[in-house]
């Protein structure tokens, strides 16, 4: 099962579009409504196989469904944004068909352009017991 890297990571959706952000890297991934379709079900537990067997079922959809569907989860995974563990899938699929209007392709585009602002937040140095901390960059 996958499930989602919470601890490094932040995952928000917008009009329809998630994004992702690493904590520690500072990267951010942009995801696309096909991409935020499938991850969601994803990060809810539910089995990639189950995913693209409902997804087949909707017009228009690619015969490689499930070796798409494969690639984004595997790329979702060596990006540290998912993670994979041997707990059985636990969720229903549950999806609109509307977020596979523009097309089927998951797509989570990486993106590195503010990893200095990401990384320079200094609420990351707040330790809930103590404070702020003591390094200079916060004084």
């Amino acid at each position: 099962m996958y499930k989602f890297n919470e601890t490094e990571m932040f995952y928000d959706v917008a009009d329809g579009l998630g994004i992702v952000i690493n904590y520690s890297t500072g990267i951010y991934y942009s995801l696309n409504s096909a991409g935020t379709a499938v991850f969601d079900q994803l990060k809810a537990g539910a089995d990639p196989k189950a995913l693209a067997e409902k997804l087949s079922k909707i017009s228009g959809c690619p015969k490689d469904i499930a070796d798409i569907l494969d690639k984004f989860a595997k790329s979702l995974v060596e990006k540290g944004v998912l993670l994979c563990d041997d707990a059985p899938y636990a969720a229903a699929v549950d999806f609109n068909a509307d977020a596979f209007k523009d097309g089927f392709e998951p797509v989570a585009d990486e993106f590195h352009d503010v990893q200095d602002l990401i990384l320079a937040d200094p609420i990351h140095d707040v330790d809930p017991n103590f404070g702020w901390s003591d390094s200079p960059e916060t004084k």
